[in-house]
C-alpha cells in the first residue's frame, strides 16, 4: 500500500468515525429534548402546540437514529478493511 492509499483510507475512516460520533451526539440531544417535552407535557397537559412539537421531536429522533445506524454500519465495514 502506498502512502497516498494509506492516507486516503485513513482519511475515510476518520470521516466515518467523525460522522458516527456526530450522529450519536445529535440522537442524544434529540432524546434529551424529547424527555424535556414529555416533562412539559406532563406539567401542562395535552395541548395542540405541545402535541405538534412532540410529533416533530419523535420524527427528528427517528431520522437521527437511522443516520446514527448508517454511520455505525459504515464504521464497522471500514474497520474490517
Amino acid at each position: 500500500m502506498t502512502n497516498d492509499e494509506y492516507s486516503m483510507l485513513f482519511g475515510k475512516q476518520t470521516h466515518i468515525k467523525d460522522q458516527s460520533i456526530k450522529a450519536y451526539n445529535e440522537s442524544q440531544r434529540l432524546y434529551r429534548e424529547l424527555q424535556s417535552w414529555m416533562h412539559e407535557l406532563h406539567l401542562h397537559k395535552m395541548n395542540e402546540q405541545l402535541t405538534a412539537r412532540g410529533h416533530t421531536l419523535v420524527d427528528q429522533l427517528f431520522e437521527s437514529k437511522k443516520l446514527e445506524a448508517y454511520w455505525k454500519l459504515k464504521k464497522s465495514k471500514s474497520t474490517r478493511l
